[in-house]
């Protein structure tokens, strides 16, 4: 049993309620919610969602599909690991990333635009949706002068809006902005006196206040 000054050092850690919540969630079920008693999960541990959160972190810098090839984790005749279990392993990993370690709602907003994927012969793939990736080649690729069509499409709706008497708050989600984005959203609304807003990586939520 930890003794009293561990609680309190670990009180200290995680000192943020939701956390908390979600940390008691862990040490009391161990399964991924909703998961019934007799479900075994594991992967379902922090060790392995750090592993994969390393992969889906350079998915989100480099807007690249990945794939856990069958030859290289599983083996030539899956000595290594059978092919259920990798995708076991994939799955409950990123559960736990999405239940313990996601306070912002990164992952979550990630998760809404991949596809998971067993392909035949090949590995286990987890791929960008098509749609997500059409509007993420405009984001990244930004000109001097921009045409019209050239404007994210959040960017243009968000624009739309302010421009408009709409009374409706605005709200795009998900995204997956980057920091350098968030700053200049932020800062391009804090400058308006008739809006009030709350930007983060995965949204975009504005209201009138006059």
């Amino acid at each position: 049993m930890p003794t009293p000054e561990q609680l309190n050092n670990l009180r200290e850690v995680f000192s943020d309620p939701i956390v908390q919540n979600k940390l008691v969630d862990l040490v009391t079920s161990k399964k991924p919610k909703g998961w019934s008693r007799r479900s075994n999960a594991p992967y379902y541990k922090q060790y392995y969602a750090e592993a994969i959160k390393k992969e889906i972190d350079k998915m989100l810098v480099d807007r690249v599909d990945i794939i856990y090839d069958y030859k290289t984790f599983c083996g030539e005749n899956e000595e290594l690991m059978a092919k259920n279990t990798l995708y076991a392993r994939i799955n409950q990993s990123i559960h736990f990333l999405l239940d313990c370690l996601d306070p912002q709602g990164v992952y979550k907003a990630w998760y809404e635009v991949v596809r998971i994927t067993q392909e035949k012969g090949r590995g286990i793939s987890i791929r960008f949706a098509e749609d997500f990736r059409r509007e993420q080649k405009e984001i990244q690729s930004p000109k001097p002068i921009m045409a019209t069509q050239d404007v994210p499409l959040w960017k243009r709706r968000m624009d739309t809006w302010l421009e408009s008497d709409d009374v409706t708050p605005f709200v795009m989600e998900p995204l997956c902005l980057s920091d350098v984005e968030v700053a200049q959203i932020r800062e391009e609304l804090n400058g308006l006196d008739s809006v009030m807003a709350h930007v983060e990586n995965t949204f975009i939520k504005i209201m009138r206040i006059g």
